[in-house]
């Protein structure tokens, strides 16, 4: 029902039997959900030479169209890395990430911002759930995606993966998040995930061995120069530890 909002919520006994709107009309329910989002505060440049969309659009430095002026944070329209188009990702970890690179632009060290995500992290009724990405591409009207899901009713348990183009595009986790990170990570660098599409859920064999040469590539052999204000200005060389992770896939978790 658009155009109307909830004078009242009505119930008792700490129950919740129903809803008023604001033209008097009465609903019966059992439940309610509120959900406003997040709204860009663009009054500040509004009927001035920046120019506004949902947002205030910034390139990949954080720069406006005058490129002398720079947003970050929930006001600004950054490139959304599964939508490969500008988009508002409204969260903390997205505007406290853009603020870091954003100042090292206006100091004049223009480092390119890689993109934003949209993330949400809540929990109700003391399940846990988080959204990666694009976890609804129907609404959005995107056509050409695979959807893998697991579920279990009986442990509050569910689970599911959005891949387009042979990349994983979004996530839903409600009740288990042991894959959570490495999800995130997988839609953050679109990764080719063919040789794992159908093991990532599965926790198979082809996932540890993916993770694990991903990781060891990351790590190894990389260094670690310390800044000039640390006591040590020896080097740091960050090593894959084999160990840890034959005794994470072990580790096998049930449900």
């Amino acid at each position: 029902m658009t155009d109307r909002s909830v004078a009242e919520i009505t119930g008792g006994n700490g129950e919740v039997r129903g809803l008023v709107l604001d033209n008097g009309e009465r609903l019966e329910c059992g439940i309610v959900i509120i959900a406003t989002g997040v709204v860009p505060n663009v009054d500040p440049v509004k009927d001035t030479v920046i120019k506004v969309n949902r947002g205030i659009p910034v390139n990949q430095f954080f720069q406006t169209n005058i490129s002398n002026i720079f947003a970050a944070g929930d006001v600004a329209e950054t490139f959304d890395i599964p939508r490969a188009s500008g988009m508002v990702n409204a969260n903390w970890p997205n505007a406290h990430e853009q603020g870091r690179y954003a100042g090292l632009c206006m100091a004049g060290k223009m480092v390119q911002y890689p993109g934003s995500l949209g993330m949400n992290s809540v929990s109700l009724y003391h399940i846990p759930i988080v959204s990666l990405g694009i976890f609804d591409p129907e609404s959005e009207g995107i056509r050409g995606v695979d959807v893998k899901i697991r579920a279990n009713l009986e442990q509050n348990i569910y689970q599911k993966l959005v891949f387009k183009d042979n990349r994983l595009k979004g996530a839903i986790f409600i009740g288990d998040l042991g894959y959570c990170g490495a999800v995130k990570d997988l839609i953050k660098e679109q990764s080719l995930v063919g040789i794992i599409k159908d093991s990532i859920l599965e926790e198979k064999y082809q996932l540890y061995a993916f993770l694990r040469k991903k990781r060891q590539e990351k790590m190894e052999g990389k260094d670690i120069e310390w800044p000039e204000t640390y006591s040590s200005t020896q080097r740091y060389q960050k090593s894959f530890n084999e160990e840890s992770w034959t005794e994470r896939e072990r580790d096998r978790r049930i449900w």
